[in-house]
């Protein structure tokens, strides 16, 4: 399976270790770099839709813009999430792989492996 769209940060050498040993290319249109292009909101409320994961799962609770806030993402609705994910591109849980039936966030060896089986299929 082809993913369709990968959000990531240009200079997180984290993405670029992931995508070096998944062997992908990110030169091409559908790779994303977050701090030129955010995604749009009804965009994020889609990734909500096709990932079978808590939409917490998509924010980077290491973001320095997040240090000092005391936050309990357990209370926040879908669209308060949206917006906090919206306020900065380093929020965002990345990278961020969009396929036709789901969506995957972050860096976990978990969220890894799950591209990686992804693409093989």
């Amino acid at each position: 399976m082809q993913y369709t769209k990968v959000y990531y940060l240009g200079t997180c050498d984290t993405c670029k270790r992931i995508f070096d040993d998944l062997s992908l290319d990110r030169s091409l249109n559908n790779f994303i770099d977050l701090k030129k292009q955010m995604p749009e909101k009804v965009e994020i409320l889609s990734w909500f839709d096709k990932s079978e994961l808590d939409p917490i799962a998509f924010i980077n609770k290491r973001s320095r813009q997040l240090k000092g806030k005391d936050l309990d993402y357990s209370k926040m609705n879908k669209s308060e999430i949206v917006d906090l994910l919206l306020s900065h591109y380093s929020i965002i849980a990345r990278p961020v792989f969009v396929f036709e039936d789901d969506v995957v966030p972050g860096n976990s060896k978990k969220s890894v492996e799950k591209v990686r089986e992804k693409l093989s299929s």
